[in-house]
């Protein structure tokens, strides 16, 4: 090597190294950033490490120093399959070459790359691995050889720039999120020979307007065209035994369920005759839509069939629905004891009426105009997802008929202060506060009642909330044991105390240049100490605490 100038990516003259298990693989990286892949078989793939420090996953290439110069790879004969992480990440990668003698590329292999241009797999190729080309933002074309029968989760992941698809020919299935915000396509035809179309599939493909879909699909899953904003229609073979399709709304075939309302449609929509069922997701995201009529004959919403139709004022049900009513614009059940939807347009404060017993899952979830609910003791059972995204909610009260309240709750609502409810409420379930700007629960129980409730993980708000019971006893967001006779306590307000006799246990490797910690209350946050007389070691303590709170931006701890 006679020059590097790594600012400029140029590298001199040619490197040469051999790698992989015998040495079996050689790479040749020359002036003007070729990586040249050598040798026979597979190569091997690039393993994922995990940095506990910062939480990064670490990759290692045998190029590693020149990865950032690489602007072209050229895979040589003999070169059977292409490695997991292959050229992930290769910043700079704008064309690569690769051989008929290749029949695999592995999971990520040229994920994150600045592949550019048309793709086309040959059809030697039998197996593409998870991601094989996510995030290839300036591919504008995808042509498919007839040696696939799938495509992977995530294959196309974000592919903003693609404009073409080819599927191929033996191509059966189509995997998760394998076309996710790939913007730029405006039609896709899916071929008759396509049986299955996972969840998520063409998900936030904004630019998606038409879809066709051939005679041999028989499962598409929920939300596979999920948010696709200018999807105006779907087509369907006539051929096809499991799906029809009319004004180009997605049913089942004797068009009793409706699967999937493209998320452009506009205005006023009415279900037909002769609809029983809406699937999960069929409204999903119908954000231009502006009011919903159930039909007599539906005897079947699901609960997550209308998430995210932001401008829906109203849902109203047809006379003579015997499932089904609705007041005020909300869905209910027929006798008006389950509140199904609310529509997303609601705003204000809301009381939910009497005579309710049961909140649907993601009942008003969305709903970004409320700014308080009241739920009265009639109610036993709130939904899953219930109030999250309500991001001008600020306070809740929930009353004493509910024992539980369940995962995401009100998570995501961002300007969540107070919630008050009593000690019927025996078990939070997780995340049920998440990301809420959640500062004080007003209990309705004591304190030794709040310490017997269930409260699962993930709920991240919890342990800087403020706790008012109802004997006024204050409760700490956690605590535990740090020695044979020593328990730790953390208060609310962020002030961790360590109080009894003896020795704390090491929680700390000491060498003479770092501390490396690992201490009960690591994952809170600790903004002082309060060491009480009768610990002993303090010494170590003192040493420990202090490279701990310097870690969390603190400046010392007196003892």
């Amino acid at each position: 090597v006679t020059e590097i100038n790594k600012n400029k990516g140029y590298y001199g003259t040619n490197i040469k190294q051999n790698f992989g298990s015998g040495l079996a693989f050689s790479w040749t990286f020359t002036e003007g950033g070729t990586l040249t892949i050598s040798g026979s078989g597979e190569m091997p793939d690039i393993s994922e490490e995990y940095d506990e420090d910062t939480g990064e996953s670490i990759f290692e290439w045998p190029w590693d120093e020149w990865k950032n110069g690489v602007r072209a790879v050229v895979i040589e004969n003999g070169i059977t399959g292409i490695g997991a992480h292959a050229f992930y990440q290769h910043a700079n990668l704008e064309r690569a070459s690769i051989p008929d003698t290749v029949t695999s590329i592995g999971s990520y292999a040229f994920a994150e790359t600045k592949l550019r241009g048309d793709l086309t797999i040959s059809d030697h190729v039998t197996s593409l691995g998870t991601g094989a080309f996510n995030q290839c933002s300036q591919l504008t074309s995808v042509t498919m050889g007839t040696g696939l029968t799938a495509i992977p989760d995530e294959a196309f992941f974000w592919c903003e720039g693609l404009e073409d698809l080819t599927i191929g020919e033996n191509v059966t299935t189509i995997g998760e999120d394998a076309f996710y915000q790939c913007h730029c396509l405006t039609h896709v035809d899916i071929p008759d020979h396509v049986t299955t179309i996972k969840r998520y599939a063409f998900e936030y493909s904004n630019g998606l307007r038409s879809v066709s879909i051939g005679a041999g699909v028989s499962s598409i899953a929920a939300n596979s065209f999920l948010g696709c904003e200018a999807l105006e229609s779907f087509t369907v073979d006539e051929k096809n035994s499991t799906y029809a399709a009319v004004d180009g709304v997605l049913y089942n075939k004797d068009l009793t369920s409706l699967i999937t309302c493209p998320c452009g449609m506009s205005g006023n929509y009415t279900i037909p005759a002769g609809v029983t069922d809406i699937q999960n997701g069929a409204f999903a995201n119908c954000s231009k839509l502006t009011s919903i009529t159930i039909s007599a004959g539906v005897s079947s919403v699901d609960p997550s069939a209308f998430n995210g139709c932001e401008s829906v004022a109203a849902y109203q049900v047809e006379e003579g629905n015997p499932t089904y009513s609705a007041v005020d614009g909300i869905l209910f059940s027929k006798d008006q004891k389950t509140l199904i939807r609310c529509p997303v347009g609601k705003t204000g404060d809301f009381t939910v009426p009497t005579g309710v017993t049961t909140i649907e899952d993601n009942a008003f979830s969305g709903c970004k105009g409320l700014t308080s609910v009241t739920i009265l003791d009639s109610v036993t059972a709130i939904g899953e997802h219930a109030f999250e995204w309500c991001s001008s909610l600020t306070t809740a009260e929930i009353g004493a008929g509910v024992t539980e309240i369940p995962s995401y709750c009100f998570s995501s609502c961002s300007n969540l202060k107070s919630v008050t409810f009593g000690p019927s409420v025996t078990h939070i379930c997780s995340y049920a506060f998440s990301w809420t700007g959640l500062t004080d629960i007003y209990y309705g129980g004591t304190a030794a009642q709040w310490g017997e409730i269930g409260i699962d993980q993930w709920n991240y708000d919890l342990p800087n909330v403020e706790i008012h019971t109802s004997d006024n006893v204050e409760i700490p967001s956690a605590s535990g044991t740090c020695g044979d006779d020593l328990t730790w306590s953390l208060s609310r307000s962020g002030v961790l105390t360590i109080r009894g006799t003896g020795d704390m246990y090491d929680v700390a490797v000491i060498t003479d240049e770092d501390i490396y910690v690992e201490s009960p209350w690591d994952t809170y946050k600790v903004r002082s100490v309060v060491i009480e007389s009768g610990v002993t070691g303090q010494q170590h303590i003192e040493k420990m605490l202090n490279k701990s709170l310097r870690n969390l931006g603190m400046d010392y701890i007196d003892l």
